[in-house]
């Protein structure tokens, strides 16, 4: 159930450190931007003092060349690959990667052309060789690229990370053969595969932790199924109403969408930052 405004402008009372989705949250699905009133909100914010944070699916490299030339501010920390690998200005503080048994029964699966898959280890990440086209309309509208390589290299290196191109309702087959994974999914043409105790409340509890505090010091925004976790763990989740039922679902507090101005609002009504609503 959601918080009244006064409740959720309550909890925020406690909060010290903020957590951004990036995709529909921070990144306007529509232009691919950040919109102005959600840099000048973080901006708002960090100059309060609060810690800002990205939580993404994205790795790493991908936050990097997402977030170029257009948001100008340096975040505390970035918890990335949902969850599975999370760091700030000193040290990884969590790193997790699939089992080499799961990678090899999920490298199998596409290797007997079940579905499509990306691979990601740090600093780079492949696809099943030959390319796709659904991997090609992820591309576009992503504004990334991956490399088409020999899914085998997977089986002797760390991955962090898949991206399994199928329904929904057929997530069930990667977990049947791959009992230390789950998925989660941001997008519909994919799932994220992930390690089965990673997560981004993971990430976020331990960030909040070498910071002296606590979830209840946390705030969280997000648009996925995979942010779902995350805004039911943190002292206020916030939903954007472009996000989808399960993210609305789980937030306390239910603002604007990515572009009418959501971030900003929910900061202002909020009482984190002084101004008003747009």
């Amino acid at each position: 159930m959601h918080l009244t405004l006064e409740q959720a402008r309550e909890r925020a009372r406690q909060v010290r450190a903020a957590f951004f989705d990036m995709d529909g949250t921070l990144l306007s699905n529509t232009t691919h931007q950040v919109p102005p009133s959600a840099s000048e909100a973080l901006h708002a914010l960090q100059d309060a003092g609060f810690a800002l944070y990205i939580a993404s699916g994205r790795q790493p490299a991908e936050v990097s060349v997402a977030l170029d030339g257009k948001l100008d501010i340096e975040f505390d920390g970035m918890i990335t690959m949902s969850g599975s690998y999370c760091y700030d200005a000193d040290g990884v503080f969590r790193s997790e990667t699939i089992p080499r048994e799961d990678v090899a029964a999920i490298v199998g699966q596409v290797q007997a052309g079940m579905y499509h898959l990306l691979v990601s280890e740090l600093g780079r990440t492949y696809c099943d060789a030959p390319k796709a086209q659904i991997v090609r309309d992820l591309e576009e509208e992503l504004n990334l690229h991956y490399e088409p390589a020999d899914l085998a290299q997977a089986l002797d290196h760390d991955v962090y990370q898949f991206c399994g191109f199928l329904d929904a309702a057929d997530d069930h087959l990667i977990t049947e053969v791959a009992p230390h994974v789950r998925t989660t999914r941001w997008h519909p043409l994919f799932c994220d595969i992930i390690p089965i105790g990673s997560g981004k409340p993971e990430g976020v509890r331990m960030a909040c932790e070498r910071r002296g505090l606590g979830l209840e010091n946390a705030i969280a925004f997000g648009d996925g199924e995979n942010d779902e976790s995350m805004l039911r763990a943190v002292g206020v989740g916030v939903a954007m109403a472009n996000g989808d039922e399960a993210s609305r679902g789980a937030a306390d507090y239910v603002t604007d969408s990515v572009d009418e101005h959501g971030i900003w609002n929910a900061c202002v009504r909020l009482g984190l930052i002084p101004g008003e609503p747009r």
